[in-house]
């Protein structure tokens, strides 16, 4: 029988239910040699630490109180074979280019869920259960993308259909959240619309055959002969990446297309003109990547493509600075290029180990430094 003794909030004495006090009464008055009761409850109940893992019960001389994490006093014996960790398998033949392009973002995050079935944000699997007071980043560059083709003129009506759905905050909040967002994207607008010259968006079904199994999916922000990029994050490596790819499976598929990526992170026109890569090298560098892909899933594929900030700055010299710069980075408060809970996870299982680090340079350096060499001015020496 147990019973709280203590008060959680100050400790103080609770005295134990009638049931326990009866019990105790009724046992005493049938033992001859215990005629005090006080004295029978002093060697009856025991009381035991709030804590289990309490010093109290890690000392030897501790008769009494009984305690089951120190697993080695109350082993039983019985050998528990320890077999080889079960890996996942995938069917990983015909790779879809959004999840490709998604893994090349964020490798760790595709092997923690794919493999485990890892999910760090409970609005990636569930929907919310409370009005929506304030926005945060990822949802504010979601929203962005819904405002960079649209007519300041709906801007009331798109406000009040974000509302009912649950992604801006009701009311004037909501309606203040959404103009303040489209004041500040003037550049990327004005930018963008110089750029499309007033043709509209289209979509590419591609299916590529592959070495191994096909390359599909659909592709949009295809404006006639050129593929348009517009980042609205300050972060702005993963979604050139994620664009980069794209058009590279555009190109392998024989279309004559330049790339243009905007971003107010660096003020300027960023285009990779038509014809710059030929189609069998657009193929041969999908097929890398999709080959990086399929090892993913069954292992951590050592790369990230922040790691291209500053130049590669921080892959120049050995491992020990690499750690230092990191570390510098992650006790920053104002930057969030290493603060993803997947990443975290992964370098705690030793993604930025000493002994992988050629081989992360040698990824990072295969994926981002072609890109750098089309677009240098996207790879300042010192970030903005």
């Amino acid at each position: 029988i147990s019973y709280c003794s203590r008060d959680e909030k100050d400790a103080a004495l609770k005295p134990p239910s009638s049931l326990v006090d009866e019990l105790i009464d009724y046992v005493g008055k049938g033992m001859a040699d215990q005629p005090d009761n006080e004295h029978l409850r002093k060697e009856w109940v025991l009381q035991h630490p709030l804590h289990g893992f309490n010093s109290v019960y890690f000392d030897q001389k501790n008769t009494t109180l009984r305690n089951y994490l120190p697993e080695s006093r109350f082993r039983t014996g019985i050998v528990v074979a320890e077999g080889a960790p079960r890996i996942q398998t995938f069917d990983l033949q015909d790779v879809d280019i959004d999840k490709l392009a998604g893994f090349l973002q964020n490798p760790p995050k595709t092997f923690l869920q794919r493999q485990f079935n890892v999910s760090y944000y409970d609005e990636e699997l569930l929907l919310p259960e409370h009005e929506v007071f304030e926005v945060d980043n990822l949802q504010k560059h979601a929203l962005r993308q819904d405002l960079l083709e649209l007519d300041p003129a709906g801007l009331l009506d798109y406000t009040r259909q974000q509302q009912r759905s649950g992604k801006l905050p009701l009311h004037n909040m909501g309606i203040a959240l959404a103009g303040y967002l489209l004041d500040d994207m003037v550049y990327l607008r004005e930018t963008f619309e110089t750029v499309r010259q007033g043709r509209q968006s289209q979509f590419v079904d591609i299916d590529i055959t592959l070495t191994e199994g096909r390359l599909i999916g659909r592709i949009t922000s295809l404006y006639e002969e050129k593929h348009i990029v517009v980042c609205t994050s300050s972060n702005h490596f993963k979604y050139l990446l994620a664009g980069y790819v794209r058009y590279l499976a555009l190109v392998a598929t024989g279309r004559n297309i330049s790339f243009v990526f905007i971003t107010s992170k660096i003020k300027e026109l960023h285009q990779i003109n038509a014809g710059v890569i030929t189609a069998v090298e657009a193929l041969t560098r999908l097929e890398r990547f999709v080959q990086f892909y399929r090892s993913g899933h069954s292992e951590y594929f050592r790369f990230h493509p922040n790691l291209a900030r500053e130049a590669f700055k921080m892959l120049a010299e050995d491992h020990e600075s690499f750690i230092d710069q990191l570390e510098a980075l992650e006790d920053n408060a104002m930057n969030y290029d290493f603060n993803d809970e997947y990443l975290q996870k992964a370098i705690e299982h030793g993604f930025f180990s000493k002994d992988g680090f050629e081989q992360l340079k040698s990824n990072v350096m295969e994926i981002m430094g072609p890109i750098a060499a089309y677009l240098p001015a996207l790879f300042p020496e010192k970030n903005k």
